[in-house]
């Protein structure tokens, strides 16, 4: 069955990376799709929702806070 997904263009899986360097940093955020292998970093959570939101055609956001990996 998840072979079946992975296909399905309907449905996406993301993995999410949440991090910062020390106490006092703030914290950053990666979102790699899986199919792809195609990583984006984002500077706040508010720039990675907008991305999503983005990718599935929800919201068209200005994406100044990304950088590509």
């Amino acid at each position: 069955m998840l072979d079946e997904r992975h296909a399905d263009p309907n449905y996406h899986i993301y993995l999410l990376r949440v991090w910062r360097e020390n106490a006092d940093a703030e914290w950053r955020t990666m979102l790699q799709e899986t199919r792809s292998g195609e990583r984006r970093a984002f500077t706040d959570i508010e720039a990675l929702l907008c991305h999503i939101r983005q990718l599935h055609g929800q919201l068209a956001c200005d994406d100044l806070n990304r950088s590509d990996l």
